[in-house]
């Protein structure tokens, strides 16, 4: 059935007893780890939705070689902070999340006033991402113009397939719009 849609074809191989690394490209990263193609492809495919969004979406995540708990924690702290100061500092208002589709996230974060979103981490489990949202709403969740109201890590996210994403949604506060619910 043609809906015309621009639903990627789902006939990729992803048995992971091919240790060729014949014109389809490696199945194994250079550290001997099997790499899933079937996901990778997903996560392609979902960057390259939010590039065509057009929506004020940004991707920035520590690259695989830096990530270790303590720089990934480091690094979404580091773009908590930056966001707060692209967005005026004390009158921005921020909320920290998890999601498995950031499109439709930031859809509901535009209705309430929201101006972007960046997306601060990105993995393949699900319950690392909860437990990032949790450390870093701790730390924020009493600064002035947080709208965290729980730890986090209560969603759904997981029972959607990967890639998961940490992200901080923003807007300033000093204007005469209402940002959040």
């Amino acid at each position: 059935m043609d809906d015309g849609s621009d639903v990627a074809p789902t006939e990729l191989d992803t048995e992971s007893d091919d240790t060729s690394s014949g014109e389809d490209g490696p199945f194994y990263d250079d550290d001997g780890v099997y790499i899933d193609r079937l996901r990778a492809f997903r996560m392609l495919h979902t960057h390259r939705e939010i590039s065509a969004s057009g929506a004020n979406i940004h991707l920035v995540c520590l690259e695989d070689q830096a990530r270790s708990c303590c720089n990934i924690l480091q690094h979404c702290k580091n773009q908590i902070d930056d966001v707060r100061d692209e967005y005026g500092g004390k009158v921005c208002i921020f909320k920290i999340g998890v999601t498995a589709n950031p499109l439709v996230r930031f859809s509901y974060y535009r209705v309430q006033n929201f101006d972007s979103m960046r997306l601060i981490n990105i993995s393949e489990c699900a319950h690392l991402v909860y437990m990032l949202e949790a450390a870093l709403i701790q730390s924020y969740g009493t600064t002035a113009g947080c709208r965290n109201e729980v730890l986090g890590g209560e969603g759904v996210m997981h029972l959607s397939p990967p890639p998961y994403y940490a992200y901080v949604v923003a807007a300033r506060g000093d204007g005469r719009l209402r940002i959040g619910s």
